[in-house]
């Protein structure tokens, strides 16, 4: 269901919750089959910046505000000051995801002396 709402991309995101692989959206076509109808957006869903190299179930990466994030090619995307970070990072995974080369940012940030 994620590809058929979100696009062909939506099959390469990382599930990162436990069980969420078995979730196929067979629940919402049975209630549509007897009559229900979808409401609502259907143009996105929950995400969040993850970290690719680890193996933990949720990776998660919110260091984005004390630095600057630019994708593969060293282009800023985002503006890391735009709000708080409960604010930006469903908008924020997202663009990574769907909107930079091979689905990958950078968070560049300055060491403390």
């Amino acid at each position: 269901m994620m590809r058929q709402h979100l696009g062909p991309k939506a099959e390469t995101m990382r599930l990162i919750s436990p069980g969420t692989c078995f979730n196929t959206g067979d629940g919402i076509r049975m209630a549509f089959e007897i009559g229900a109808t979808g409401a609502g957006d259907w143009s996105g869903m929950h995400a969040e910046p993850v970290d690719a190299r680890s193996k933990s179930s949720a990776p998660v990466v919110l260091v984005y505000p004390y630095g600057v994030v630019v994708d593969q090619n060293g282009c800023r995307f985002f503006d890391e000051g735009g709000g708080l970070v409960h604010e930006t990072w469903e908008w924020f995974a997202r663009n990574i995801h769907f909107k930079t080369p091979n689905s990958i940012a950078y968070a560049i940030l300055d060491s403390r002396f």
